[in-house]
């Protein structure tokens, strides 16, 4: 059997593609670990349960302005007075004193009244703290949705790969039957040609695929908080979700959304501002007591010391008569702010149900897709096999085996677009309606 050389280039290529196959196997990362991963070291949910945390420290009494403010103060003093007094009777006399002087007080100032506005202070403060809170969840269940597209990108990626290396494996045994024809006579070296320039162009996509891989777990790593380096493996497949009925599912988002939350309690707050700024129409009344000691001691004279202590206590009472209409200057400012705030309220809710709309459609013809483009891979597969049978028997030529080999793999890689069009649009409207946590809950308690 005569032997022929194949390119150098060639022989390099499928080198590298077919070493890849015998590498050291790596960790397994299934979904759930992934998750579990994210939701510790994310770096955007550290951020946000930083943000929740402040929020929620200055959700006080003490920083509405309800409780009181008590300061003590201490000195202590020593002085030396030289007085020079001149007289018509008896001239010119130096009178010298020290005086060392000791004092102390604690005061307390409780405002009593000031027209609501330390009530208001306090419920804004409070929706503060649930808009924290919100942003925590949307940050925990944005970084959930991020992982788990991510992780089922890799999965895909790799899909792709294992497709691409299955036609690449078969134009290496399409060269092997070009050389064997070509060896007994019956076929021709531009077959031989051909097929060498089909599988290096199978090996160059093969290796690109692979890089596909590489930079898609570099995201998912980057994702994790964790090293980029971090070498691991994916398991488990993608299945079709099911929805609610349209109806519903627009129902349960518009109830259930962060962002609409979040939305809700800013206009709640804008409208306290109108509240808080008409407090300053009403008087204020504060209250004041303390304990004051202070003690003096002279030297020389007659006077020894001098000392004087005890409580102190009194109410303050004050009113803005007129401030140049100001007051009323902002609760018009206030208002118009509310009014504005109401509009982007309603102009999001309609952003939303829009949004929706197209993920659901989006999940819809995904699901239709998968069942046909599985049905194209079926038949396509089948359809190869024939052909390469046929090849072997030269009863068909290396353009039409070349073309099946084409038709696979756009089958294949249609069926692994509407398999991520599927993940996307499903993890969007999990993620739109606040239950991608609940969706994976029985993930993260199996392990």
């Amino acid at each position: 059997m005569r032997i022929f050389p194949m390119n150098r280039a060639l022989l390099t290529i499928v080198a590298i593609v077919c070493s890849t196959i015998f590498t050291v196997a790596q960790d397994t990362l299934t979904l759930s670990q992934a998750i579990k991963i994210g939701l510790e070291k994310n770096f955007s949910i550290q951020l946000a349960r930083n943000s929740y945390s402040i929020a929620k420290n200055n959700n006080t009494l003490g920083n509405a302005g309800m409780l009181p403010w008590v300061e003590a103060n201490g000195g202590w003093r020593l002085s030396s007075d030289e007085t020079e007094q001149t007289f018509k009777s008896v001239g010119t006399t130096t009178d010298k004193r020290d005086v060392n002087n000791l004092n102390g007080n604690v005061q307390l100032r409780w405002t009593l009244f000031d027209g609501f506005s330390m009530f208001v202070s306090k419920e804004m403060l409070g929706n503060l703290q649930a808009m924290g809170e919100q942003s925590l969840q949307m940050a925990i269940e944005n970084a959930v949705a991020s992982i788990v597209v991510a992780y089922y990108d890799v999965t895909v990626q790799q899909q792709l790969v294992e497709s691409i290396a299955s036609i690449t494996k078969l134009s290496h045994e399409r060269l092997f039957v070009a050389k064997e024809r070509l060896a007994i006579g019956d076929g021709s070296s531009l077959q031989v040609s051909q097929a060498e320039v089909d599988l290096l162009s199978d090996s160059t996509n093969l290796l690109k695929q692979r890089n596909a891989v590489v930079e898609a777990k570099l995201y998912l790593n980057q994702l994790l908080g964790r090293s980029p380096l971090t070498p691991f493996e994916v398991t488990g497949t993608i299945e079709a979700g099911t929805l609610l009925s349209t109806n519903d599912m627009l129902s349960q988002i518009m109830q259930n959304n962060r962002s609409l939350a979040i939305e809700r309690l800013q206009l709640n707050n804008s409208q306290l501002t109108i509240k808080d700024i008409q407090s300053g129409r009403y008087p204020q009344l504060s209250l004041t007591s303390g304990y004051n000691f202070n003690k003096s001691s002279y030297s020389p004279g007659d006077l020894e010391s001098t000392k004087s202590f005890g409580p102190s206590i009194g109410l303050t009472a004050s009113v803005t008569l007129f401030n140049g209409f100001n007051v009323s200057r902002s609760i018009t400012n206030a208002r118009i702010a509310a009014e504005s705030e109401a509009i982007s309220l309603e102009q999001t809710e309609m952003q939303l149900q829009s949004q929706s709309l197209s993920y659901i459609n989006s999940f819809n013809l995904a699901k239709m897709l998968m069942q046909t483009e599985q049905t194209a891979v079926n038949l396509a597969q089948k359809n190869l096999d024939i052909a390469m049978e046929k090849y072997k028997l030269g009863s068909i030529s290396d353009i039409e085996l070349r073309d099946m080999q084409n038709r696979l793999i756009g089958a294949q890689v249609r069926y692994i677009q509407a398999q991520m069009q599927l993940i996307n649009a499903e993890v969007m409207l999990q993620t739109l309606s606040g239950t991608i946590i609940n969706r994976f809950e029985s993930l993260l308690t199996q392990e």
